[in-house]
């Protein structure tokens, strides 16, 4: 069985098309929904034309300031849910997904109720670990990955086990 390619033909001819015209791929695909001629192939149009206008839609829907409702319309438009199983090693992985975008959910309304900004929300998300969860002031040694230590949370960080050529890279 031949594993599916990163980058179809459709999605080269795109980016071929956008590049040449010197457009970002949003622009690009506005410009498709906008009905600007192009040189691309009947069944690239159909599908990038297609996207740009889900695209457009959700920036309607994103405008409102409804998020819970653009998190719906994304889901249902792309039919996310049911290409869970399909990029899910098991039915606990599919489950897990499906935990996540609840979660994801729940996290949107709360902001919608009390009109918070989504942007703050997601960088604070996205910076909080399991590390910041910890009580502070107990006397205790954490272990985590250098990923995770972000050098603010600790007055003193060791990093053990460095080799050459790995730490510090090569490069």
């Amino acid at each position: 069985v031949c594993p599916k390619p990163l980058v179809t033909n459709w999605q080269r001819e795109f980016q071929t098309w956008a590049s040449r015209l010197n457009l970002t791929y949003p622009d690009a695909l506005e410009q498709l929904v906008s009905g600007t001629p192009t040189d691309l192939s009947g069944r690239a149009l159909k599908l990038f034309t297609d996207f740009g206008h889900m695209l457009r839609h959700w920036r309607e829907v994103a405008q409102t300031g409804d998020y819970v409702a653009l998190l719906n319309e994304i889901i249902g438009d792309t039919g996310y849910r049911f290409h869970l199983p399909e990029i899910s090693k098991d039915e606990d992985e599919t489950l897990s997904r499906e935990e996540n975008i609840e979660q994801l959910r729940l996290v949107l309304s709360d902001a919608v109720q009390n009109k918070r900004d989504i942007t703050a929300i997601f960088e604070e998300e996205s910076l909080s670990t399991s590390v910041d969860d910890q009580q502070t002031g107990k006397l205790a040694v954490t272990l985590l990955t250098l990923h995770a230590a972000k050098g603010l949370e600790f007055p003193v960080v060791f990093i053990v086990g460095c080799e050459e050529g790995l730490l510090p890279h090569q490069r």
